[in-house]
């Protein structure tokens, strides 16, 4: 069984594997333009994202909400 790693992602690596999980999504995300939006939203956000040896099968992205508070925004798994 594969080791799943969990880590932070800076905001290009988060806009690289927003793109590549809600592709695999089309029934959640099927609107290329509001994709986009998500995608150009992780820039100002906080990403971790999961993967399998170096293959990346989900993201997490938190929003700040109060000054010390984070709020889910947003959390893709690519469907096996």
């Amino acid at each position: 069984m594969n080791d799943i790693y969990i880590k932070k992602c800076d905001p290009d690596l988060a806009m690289k594997i927003c793109r590549q999980v809600t592709a695999t999504l089309p029934e959640w995300f099927g609107i290329p333009e509001a994709n986009e939006r998500y995608v150009q939203g992780m820039m100002d956000r906080v990403s971790f994202f999961a993967c399998v040896a170096s293959d990346y099968i989900g993201m997490i992205t938190m929003d700040k909400y109060r000054h010390h508070e984070m709020q889910n925004l947003k959390l893709n798994i690519i469907e096996a």
